[in-house]
């Protein structure tokens, strides 16, 4: 039985966008704006002991396997079995989350653990290290709550307990280290306001979710390998999909140390960090989305279907005047902002820019073809796509640097993610929805040769191609601009 559609007097998918996109901007915001401030207010080491607990994060994301996502389509598309589904997932979180704090315990507790170098010369690391791997580990316990909120339609509540405690954290590890100016008392506060929002998060769900999720009791042993095959067997492709452009991250900054060095590796970052925020500024968009295709069916539907398709002109007219602006002044920008030593990596951002806005733009298309369970060929070209950027930006990194670290990466979301992704669209979209795609992927190719032609001369001359890019950009993000709010305003009438 298909769910119902959403609530238009609610103006689901408008109030949910809305939500997601200012939650995870003020999360951004207040991530980048704290760093100075930590750097600052604590001892070199009391920073570097609190770097690495909370890197230890990531292991909580990919502990999950892309399962959550997964839940989040089944519960929401079939509402007999839904309950079943959700007491399954608190059944299987509940593992998951013993076996993550079993495993970061093994790994930070230990004398000879990876907090070795910070025994004797830090406070307390050990209790440090037990505030943030319980945090950790709760956030992953908790996930069925989130998906139970995700799968009633309620992005905007579940926000405030997914961001919310990365915002309100912030704020508590900068009041910590101000007063305490130790890496334990900001795990302190880490830990504390990450517990609490869980427990709060279970609040919300029973006054949130749907009244049929709440009170229904499974119809069957939520352990059945009956469940736990197919959910597993769609889960894989959604974690590559998902996480491979992240692993691609971590691969290259691995290369740039091994190949150029520790300076290289800093601008990298730097860039890396900056050119993604085109694709963060479009995620909360997708993932909006993402939600209402699991939830709707027929009319409504197609309604949602037309906002994937019209939301990659948003992203590429944004993402082009983002490269031609770093193409036009980007020695200058990151000079300004970073500091000058990084303005050398002025043409690795334009092209790492270019990367991220072909990410951005198949992301709504990689929702839609997931909210069909359709995934399971895509995934392996993304792989694939790994694997082959591997071996190219080992294989360019002496002689190109890391712009041609850069442009494997570029080549990567080309060929072996955007490629597939539209391929894969015409198996769950119709004729023209296909044909739009693959139109705004060809513009979008052709834009970027553009930009890649303007970059060599408006990087390292002052010719006419800066103002040239210049004059682009203001183009192209005067036309984002419009498009972006009449975008966000047509939201209302779905």
């Amino acid at each position: 039985m298909k769910a119902s559609p959403p609530d238009h007097g609610r103006r689901e998918l408008f109030a949910n966008t809305v939500a997601a996109w200012v939650w995870d901007h003020l999360t951004l915001v207040l991530s980048v704006a704290s760093l100075p401030f930590l750097t600052r207010l604590l001892p070199q080491q009391e920073f570097g002991l609190w770097a690495t607990l909370l890197s230890l994060s990531a292991l909580g994301v990919f502990t999950d396997f892309g399962m959550g996502a997964v839940l989040v389509r089944r519960i929401a598309a079939n509402r007999e079995t839904a309950a079943t589904e959700f007491h399954y997932s608190l059944h299987l979180y509940a593992v998951l989350a013993c076996i993550l704090l079993a495993t970061l315990a093994l790994m930070t507790l230990p004398e000879g653990g990876i907090l070795r170098s910070f025994f004797g010369h830090t406070t307390n690391p050990r209790v440090a290290a037990t505030f943030v791997i319980v945090a950790v580990s709760a956030n992953l316990g908790f996930v069925p709550f989130t998906v139970g909120l995700l799968s009633s339609g309620r992005v905007d509540v579940e926000r405030v307990f997914g961001a919310g405690p990365a915002a309100l954290g912030t704020i508590a590890t900068v009041v910590a280290a101000a007063v305490f100016g130790t890496a334990v008392a900001v795990a302190i506060a880490y830990g504390t306001v990450e517990v609490l929002f869980n427990l709060a998060l279970v609040v919300a769900f029973r006054r949130y979710a749907a009244p049929w999720l709440r009170e229904r009791r499974p119809s069957s042993d939520p352990l059945s390998r009956g469940l736990w095959r197919p959910l597993v067997a769609e889960s894989w492709p959604v974690l590559a999909v998902s996480f491979v452009p992240q692993l691609t991250v971590t691969i290259d900054t691995a290369i740039a140390a091994r190949q150029l060095g520790p300076t290289d590796v800093a601008v990298y970052a730097v860039v890396m960090r900056a050119a993604d925020l085109v694709r963060r500024a479009f995620v909360p968009f997708s993932d909006s989305l993402y939600i209402s295709l699991c939830r709707t069916a027929g009319r409504a539907r197609d309604a949602v279907t037309e906002k994937v398709t019209a939301l990659p002109w948003v992203i590429i007219a944004a993402g082009t005047g983002a490269a031609l602006l770093l193409a036009a002044g980007g020695g200058t920008i990151l000079s300004v902002i970073f500091g000058s030593a990084y303005a050398v990596g002025a043409a690795t951002a334009v092209i790492l820019t270019l990367a991220t806005t072909f990410r951005a733009a198949y992301l709504p298309a990689v929702r839609q073809i997931q909210a069909d369970a359709g995934l399971k060929a895509v995934h392996r070209w993304f792989v694939a796509g790994l694997v082959v950027h591997t071996a190219a930006a080992i294989a360019v990194a002496k002689t190109w640097g890391l712009p041609g670290i850069a442009l494997t990466v570029l080549g990567e979301a080309v060929l072996f993610e955007t490629v597939p992704v539209v391929v894969a669209v015409r198996r769950v979209a119709s004729k023209r929805q296909a044909s739009t795609t693959r139109r705004q992927f060809v513009i979008l190719s052709l834009a970027a040769l553009g930009v890649l032609a303007v970059v060599p001369r408006s990087t390292f001359s002052w010719d006419g191609a800066r103002y040239i890019a210049g004059v682009g950009a203001a183009v192209c993000l005067a036309l984002g601009g419009v498009a972006l709010i009449r975008y966000v305003l047509s939201l209302r009438s779905v």
